[in-house]
């Protein structure tokens, strides 16, 4: 029912063949992800500015620590599951 290269590797082939889903999965998630967020940009940059305009009359100071707390917010969601990604790579290696 296996091919056999599968059943010559023995019992190893089975982590490797659930690494190898999962990666995939996470994959195609992130893919998805980034061509949503292509689509998006335009949404995203037309919120930093009105977020900009609204607090235009803040310090500069201020005006940079809020942008700067809400870049970071929008640059966390594009590393989700990259972390897993660095894990399995590790794990397989």
């Amino acid at each position: 029912m296996l091919p056999d290269w599968f059943q010559q590797l023995g019992l190893i082939a089975w982590p490797l063949t659930a690494c190898s889903i999962i990666m995939l999965m996470v994959s195609i998630e992130r893919l998805c992800f980034h061509v949503v967020a292509f689509v998006n940009q335009d949404k995203h940059y037309s919120k930093l500015s009105d977020y900009l305009r609204e607090h235009q009359f803040l310090p500069k100071a201020s005006r940079d620590e809020l942008v700067e707390m809400m870049l970071q917010e929008l640059q966390s969601r594009y590393f989700n599951g990259t972390k897993m990604l660095r894990w399995l790579g590790q794990l397989v290696l």
